[in-house]
């Protein structure tokens, strides 16, 4: 993130300013800045691999706890971009691999689920190109596509926020995550 993309009194903005300090402290193995970071961003990611893994919530707690300590050990490795779109890199790889170590099927998921494993496919490219793609789109489905899946606003807080029906929030994000795979092939 550009200091010159950053608008004054922009809250999203002012809270990845804010992450991008601490991230640095944990970098340099602050015990105080990790938990800072885990008290900030644990039930946003917490809420992602709760639809992940299908709502089984003691697998969820496993992978969070696995993946807080891939963002320890990988701090110093995060130089720019977003660090709310690192992290969740290394949280959606985490249940990934999770998935795989179980040999889990998700070519069955519910329609609902079926989000979350585009943007699983999604995450595995960097945290530059990712943000390159976002700003292609336009600023309603950017928008509605960071609120769901960067801060975990569900599609009825989203529907509700953006004052728009259920079925427009859907279909921008299912359109997003189709205009944002495509891009980042």
């Amino acid at each position: 993130m550009n200091e010159t993309d950053i608008q004054p009194g922009d809250k999203a903005s002012e809270e990845e300013q804010l992450i991008v300090g601490i991230l640095r402290r944990v970098s340099l193995n602050d015990h105080a800045a990790f938990q800072q970071i885990y008290e900030l961003t644990a039930t946003r990611f917490m809420s992602l691999l709760m639809k992940i893994l299908l709502n089984e919530k003691v697998e969820a707690e496993e992978v969070l706890q696995e993946a807080f300590v891939k963002i320890w050990k990988n701090a110093k490795s995060f130089r720019d971009g977003s660090p709310m779109a690192w992290m969740t890199v290394i949280v959606r790889n985490s249940a990934l691999d999770f998935i795989r170590n179980k040999k889990r099927r998700i070519d069955t998921l519910p329609d609902d689920k079926i989000e979350a494993v585009d943007m699983m496919q999604i995450s595995n490219a960097n945290t530059w190109s990712i943000q390159k793609c976002l700003e292609q789109l336009d600023i309603n489905t950017r928008e509605v596509i960071l609120q769901s899946y960067y801060y975990g606003l569900s599609h009825n807080e989203l529907a509700h926020s953006f004052k728009a029906p259920l079925g427009t929030i859907k279909t921008r994000i299912r359109n997003g995550l189709k205009s944002l795979s495509t891009c980042l092939q």
